[in-house]
């Protein structure tokens, strides 16, 4: 075993049993970040600017404004910390990694559900198809 694994290996001081700390692959580490920060600037710029754009698979995309972008922006802030959770559970050493999965898998629902809403509401709402 290296020195760093045994390092990072430690008593529980609630349980009182030995605890590894989980391993994230560089790799995937390195993924999260590369998705995370531009997700959380796109958020906070469609923020500042009440214009979200999302582009289209074989059309013009579509730009959201008002309480749709909010949504968005929120989505993402959401899939954002979710992705970022999972690198700071990396590097914490403390016995918590269940409350790490439950903040992720959280997240990822609400991200969802907010991502859904906000395309729901412009469509029914915005753009009145509903009527």
């Amino acid at each position: 075993m290296s020195e760093a694994r045994a390092h990072r290996r430690r008593v529980d001081a609630v349980e009182g049993q030995l605890h590894v700390p989980n391993h994230i692959p560089r790799a995937e580490r390195i993924s999260n970040v590369l998705f995370s920060v531009p997700l959380l600037a796109y958020s906070i710029y469609g923020f500042v600017q009440d214009d979200i754009y999302i582009p289209g698979r074989r059309g013009p995309g579509v730009h959201l404004y008002g309480v749709p972008m909010w949504l968005m922006c929120a989505a993402m802030l959401s899939v954002g910390a979710s992705l970022l959770s999972v690198v700071i559970d990396h590097y914490d050493t403390r016995a918590n990694e269940a409350n790490y999965r439950k903040f992720a898998a959280v997240t990822q629902l609400l991200g969802w559900v907010l991502f859904f809403g906000a395309f729901a509401l412009d469509i029914w709402v915005y753009r009145g198809v509903g009527r």
